[in-house]
C-alpha cells in the first residue's frame, strides 16, 4: 500500500527535524505523487547532500527532486 503525500512530507520532515547535520528550518519539503521536493538555502554542500539523502530513504518516497540552494 502506497503511503499518503501528508505521511510521507510528515515523514521527511521529522526525520530533518532529528537530524543533527540539517537545519530543518531552512528546508521546506512538499510531497505529490509520492515525489518529494526540496528547497530552501543551506549553508553547505554536505548538509544539502544529508537532506536530499534522508528524504531519500523516507520510507514512501519514489524520487526526491532537489531545488534546495547554498548559502553564498
Amino acid at each position: 500500500m502506497q503511503a499518503a503525500d501528508g505521511e510521507i512530507k510528515a515523514r521527511v520532515e521529522e526525520i530533518l527535524r532529528n537530524s543533527s547535520l540539517v537545519d530543518e528550518k531552512e528546508v521546506q519539503v512538499s510531497v505529490a505523487d509520492s515525489v518529494v521536493t526540496l528547497t530552501g538555502e543551506l549553508d553547505s554542500a554536505i548538509e544539502k547532500r544529508r537532506a536530499r539523502q534522508l528524504a531519500e530513504d523516507t520510507e514512501g518516497v519514489k524520487l526526491v527532486r532537489d531545488d534546495m540552494k547554498i548559502k553564498n
